[in-house]
């Protein structure tokens, strides 16, 4: 199957998102940590009201600023510059592999390549590494069996 590839603004607005939420286990730690050091200082009587709610607040005025600010702002920069973006690419995949071509680049992915994947309601990210993802907006599939079918041919963890 040989779908158009095309990119919004919005569509690396919300794959910059999905990317920056952390996966289970860093958040499991991340939490354990806060508990623990409050936990910590409620014992040591050095835990006042103040302390533990500017602490809160400050925590959820940055993931805020994070997510609402600072990654729209850099993915609009960054549509905005890097014109590759906007050009309109081809992907098809099958059992073995996802092949992308643009004008001027062919790219293909092996499945087993694949390392990890993130999914929101409008975007999947394919994962070859920790860092490096491929952007696949779920408009660019006729319907959501296309989408099933993409996602079966994953890896299974």
């Amino acid at each position: 199957m040989t779908r158009t590839l095309h990119y919004t603004e919005q569509d690396l607005i919300d794959a910059q998102r999905l990317h920056a939420v952390p996966g289970p286990t860093l958040r499991k730690l991340v939490s354990g940590i806060f508990i623990l050091v409050m936990v910590y200082y409620a014992q040591t009587d050095q835990l006042t009201n103040t302390l533990f709610l500017g602490t809160i607040i400050g925590l959820v005025s940055w993931v805020m600023i994070q997510f609402l600010i600072l990654i729209p702002q850099q993915a609009r920069q960054l549509y905005q510059r890097d014109t590759s973006l906007r050009r309109k690419q081809s992907f098809r995949w099958d059992e073995e592999q996802i092949s992308i071509h643009a004008e001027d680049t062919a790219h293909h992915i092996a499945w087993r390549n694949v390392k990890q994947i993130k999914e929101s309601a409008s975007v999947l990210l394919i994962y070859q590494d920790t860092n490096h993802f491929n952007l696949f907006p779920k408009h660019c599939f006729n319907n959501q069996a296309e989408i099933d079918s993409f996602k079966a041919c994953l890896p299974k963890p």
